[in-house]
C-alpha cells in the first residue's frame, strides 16, 4: 500500500509540474489533423495521404459501410469512404483508427496489459456507436465523435503504464499498477486529450466516467460512453444492472435489456470488426 500511495503521489506531482512524459499522437492521425485544417484541402489529398497505411485505410472503409453512416451501398474505395464520411469526421476518426500504435511496449507485462487497456478501449467504442445507432431522436454532439470518445475512454492509463516501463522494482506486482492506474487514469486522461486539443465533448464524456451516470440535461456522448463502459465491465459487474437503470430512464437506453438484443450485437460486431 506504501509503495502504491508514493506511486499515485509521484504521478500527481508530475502532472502538477508539467513534466509528465505526454506520449505525441501517432503520425498519421497528426498528418490527417493537420491536412484537415487547411482551408485549400481537397477530398482527394486526405484519402491519398490515408493509403500510405493500409491498415488504416482498410478501417476507415470499414467504417464507412458501417451502420454509423446509414447508407446501405457499400463501397470499396478510399476515396469514396472519405466523401462519404466528410472531412470533419475523417479527423475523428482516422484519430480513432491510429490509437492502437500508442500501445506498445517492449516490456512484456507492460505490453500485455496495455494490450488489455486497448481491447476495453474497443468495446466501449463498438458498444457505444451500437448504442448512438439505435437512438432514434436528434444528438447534440457529431455521432462520428462517438468512436474516437469510445477508443480513448480510458488513455489515460497509457502514459501510466510507459512510466512504470521504467520501473523495474515496480512492475512485479500487477495489482500495484492496476490499482494506480484506476486512482489516476481520469484525471491524466483528461490532461493528455487536453494536449492533444480533443473536443470539449470528448473531455466531458472522460470526466463523466468518474462517476458513470447520465449527465444532467440532453442526451450527450458522455452518456453512451459511460453506459457503453457499464456493459463492457468496467465496473464491478454486479452493479451493472443498477448503473443502467438511470440511462433508461433518461431514455439513452431502450431497456436493460438492448446489450443482449439482436440489432444491438449486429451494430457491435460491425463496429468491432472494423478495428481488425
Amino acid at each position: 500500500m506504501a509503495i502504491e500511495q508514493a506511486l499515485v503521489l509521484t504521478f500527481k506531482d508530475k502532472l502538477a509540474r508539467d513534466v509528465l512524459v505526454i506520449p505525441s499522437l501517432p503520425e498519421v492521425a497528426m498528418s490527417v489533423c493537420e491536412t484537415v485544417e487547411r482551408e485549400d484541402v481537397s477530398l482527394k489529398e486526405i484519402g491519398e495521404l490515408i493509403t500510405r497505411d493500409a491498415g488504416m485505410a482498410a478501417r476507415i472503409i470499414k467504417i464507412a459501410n458501417s451502420p454509423l453512416f446509414g447508407v446501405s451501398q457499400r463501397i470499396k474505395t478510399i476515396h469514396d469512404a472519405v466523401n462519404r464520411i466528410g472531412l470533419t469526421a475523417i479527423k475523428n476518426i482516422a484519430t480513432a483508427m491510429a490509437m492502437e500504435q500508442l500501445y506498445v511496449s517492449n516490456n512484456e507485462q507492460i505490453f500485455e496489459m496495455l494490450e488489455r487497456n486497448w481491447k476495453q478501449a474497443v468495446r466501449v467504442a463498438s458498444g457505444a456507436c451500437a448504442l448512438v445507432a439505435l437512438y432514434n431522436k436528434p444528438l447534440t454532439f457529431s455521432s462520428e465523435l462517438i468512436t474516437l470518445a469510445g477508443v480513448v475512454h480510458n488513455i489515460g492509463a497509457l502514459p501510466i503504464l510507459l512510466e512504470m516501463e521504467k520501473m523495474s522494482q515496480i512492475i512485479a506486482d500487477p495489482e500495484v499498477i492496476e490499482r494506480v492506474v484506476h486512482s489516476l487514469q481520469s484525471e491524466i486522461g483528461g490532461k493528455l486529450l487536453s494536449v492533444w486539443e480533443f473536443d470539449d465533448a470528448v473531455l466531458a464524456a472522460i470526466k463523466q466516467l468518474e462517476t458513470p451516470a447520465p449527465a444532467k440535461g440532453d442526451v450527450c456522448l458522455g452518456d453512451f460512453i459511460c453506459a457503453a463502459a457499464i456493459s463492457a465491465g468496467v465496473y464491478p459487474d454486479d452493479k451493472a444492472d443498477v448503473l443502467l437503470q438511470p440511462f433508461v430512464a433518461k431514455g439513452v437506453l431502450s431497456d436493460g435489456d438492448v446489450f443482449s438484443s439482436p440489432d444491438y450485437l449486429s451494430l457491435y460486431r460491425d463496429t468491432f470488426n472494423s478495428f481488425n
